[in-house]
């Protein structure tokens, strides 16, 4: 029943992954622009801003930390039932790595996949 235990626990942690890589992502691509606004003080018209600016896009550090933590998770489920490491994951460490070259999680988990 251990066994049991871990595939639930792997499972609810990835799809806790899998959900945060996805919200995250989402903000990316959905990101819209803010529009200045005038502001009328004691009837004089102020501007905070001439230029539109994006609404708030998560760093690529998040993203790539993100994609690395769900790529360790599918890979701790591929062994906990005995299936090696996929070649996607590889992949998805890699663009993790892309997006973050300073993930220090991502390497170390891609030179653990590298040594199994």
């Amino acid at each position: 029943r251990e066994s049991g235990n871990m595939a639930d626990a792997l499972n609810v942690i990835k799809y806790a992954a899998t959900k945060a890589l996805q919200l995250l992502q989402n903000r990316v691509i959905h990101a819209s622009l803010i529009t200045p606004r005038r502001l009328i003080h004691q009837g004089t018209p102020v501007e905070y801003s001439e230029k539109s600016v994006v609404s708030s896009i998560p760093s690529t550090t998040l993203i790539s930390e993100a994609k690395s933590l769900l790529s360790w998770v599918e890979d701790a489920d591929s062994l906990n039932r005995g299936d090696p490491g996929s070649r996607a994951s590889h992949v998805s460490l890699q663009e993790s790595l892309l997006l973050d070259p300073s993930n220090v999680f991502a390497m170390e988990v891609l030179q653990m996949l590298d040594e199994l």
